[in-house]
C-alpha cells in the first residue's frame, strides 16, 4: 500500500502545487490553476477565517475526496453482499461436478 503525504503550496494567483512522495520513492509535483469562480471560492474561506491558508482548503478538499470514494466502495460492497443475500440457495450442489463444468467451460485440463 502507498503511503502519500501532500505537501501543498498555494501562490496568490492560485496556482496550487501538489508534491507527492510515498513508499515507493516516488516524488511528483502536480500543479493546477483554478478557475476565477473556484479561486474565489478558496480565497472567500480562508478570509471567513475557515482555513488559515489555500493549502489548507485544497487538503480538506482532497480529504473529502478520499472519504467519499472510500463510502462508494463500502456501498459497493454492501450492494454484493445483498445481492449474494438475497440470490437463491443451491440444492445438491456438488464441488467435484462444478469444477468439472467450470474446467469444460474454460477449456482447461486438470
Amino acid at each position: 500500500m502507498l503511503n502519500i503525504s501532500l505537501v501543498l503550496t498555494v501562490s496568490i494567483d492560485y496556482n496550487v502545487s501538489i508534491y507527492l512522495t510515498g513508499d515507493k520513492k516516488m516524488a511528483r509535483t502536480i500543479t493546477f490553476q483554478p478557475n476565477q469562480e473556484l479561486g474565489g471560492f478558496i480565497e472567500g474561506l480562508v478570509e471567513a477565517g475557515n482555513f488559515q491558508n489555500q493549502s489548507e482548503v485544497v487538503r480538506a478538499g482532497l480529504r473529502l475526496l478520499q472519504e467519499e470514494n472510500a463510502k462508494s466502495k463500502l456501498q459497493e460492497l454492501r450492494n454484493l453482499i445483498d445481492e449474494a443475500e438475497d440470490s437463491p440457495t443451491v440444492k445438491n450442489w456438488d464441488k467435484k461436478e462444478f469444477l468439472i463444468r467450470m474446467r469444460s467451460k474454460m477449456n482447461v485440463s486438470k
